[in-house]
């Protein structure tokens, strides 16, 4: 018995090589398997999000919502980065002026949407890049997401329950300033109360760091000063007498591309009621 039990266990053992000869056709089992499918690489959508989508997301903080559900940011376009920005063996950092060009890319794509430079409104726009993880996995992508600050000196956000799109209700108005030491805080109050600022304009400055001299600060006053003129309907040297200017800008990732100045008309210890916009010398001189 043990004998024949020997031999059928041993025909058994001849059909089951033989069986599995078959499956790759040629016998070598190493070559012939399909390879499993590799894990689709992870691209943001576009849409909207709960939260402040972090400025090196993964999947999980990219989760998208309906638009009309409350949220926080919204993800307007996604992009590929080339060059030798995407050659960087490490994540970049967010200062690194490589990244310029996809921030250039994320504000125009903004001031698309909007109808207008998107520095007019009570907005911030994000560049977010991969985590470390998946840029050594790969991946490429950046995304450009806007949010909107609770107000123009805040850096916590409203939550909305529309996708953004041209809207009065979200442009820079008016302020009243109070001036610390050599920082201006800005508190938005109605046009039509009295007021010490208004908001003129914005520029993307042209240096390639952010300000820091004397002189740099008043590059960009100086340009300030001339949307003031317009704005208010004055010429150059009549607004330069008679009104004051605040400059507004990040110098944050400055390098990197976000080089956006936000233009403000000062009275100082003058106001106004109403908008100033046209109203030429009718708008008080500073004091």
């Amino acid at each position: 018995m043990r004998k024949s039990a020997a031999v059928v266990v041993a025909m058994a053992l001849a059909a089951t090589l033989a069986g599995c000869g078959t499956v790759g056709g040629d016998g070598d089992l190493a070559d012939d398997w399909r390879p499993m499918p590799s894990a689709a690489a992870f691209v943001p959508e576009l849409g909207c999000h709960t939260g402040a989508v972090a400025e090196n997301a993964s999947r999980k903080d990219y989760a998208v919502v309906e638009c009309a559900e409350s949220h926080v940011s919204e993800t307007i376009y996604v992009g590929q980065l080339s060059g030798a920005i995407a050659n960087e063996k490490s994540l970049p950092l967010a200062t690194n002026p490589a990244l310029a060009g996809a921030y250039t890319e994320c504000s125009g794509r903004a001031d698309q949407l909007l109808g207008s430079s998107w520095l007019d409104f009570l907005l911030e726009l994000r560049l977010i890049l991969p985590t470390a993880e998946a840029w050594l996995g790969g991946a490429r992508w950046y995304g450009c997401d806007l949010l909107q600050p609770t107000s123009y000196e805040d850096e916590t956000y409203s939550k909305r329950d529309a996708a953004l799109k041209p809207d009065s209700a979200l442009r820079m108005g008016c302020y009243q300033t109070k001036v610390n030491g050599s920082t201006a805080d800005l508190t938005e109050i109605a046009c039509a109360s009295t007021h010490n600022t208004e908001y003129v304009g914005s520029f993307v400055a042209t240096a390639t760091q952010p300000p820091v001299s004397k002189d740099d600060w008043q590059a960009l006053h100086d340009r300030c000063m001339g949307l003031v003129a317009k704005y208010v309907g004055v010429s150059y040297s009549q607004a330069d007498d008679r009104y004051l200017d605040v400059a507004g800008t990040a110098s944050e990732n400055f390098a990197a591309g976000r080089k956006g100045v936000r233009c403000f008309l000062w009275l100082r210890n003058a106001k106004m009621a109403g908008s100033a916009k046209g109203r030429k010398t009718a708008v008080p001189r500073y004091k």
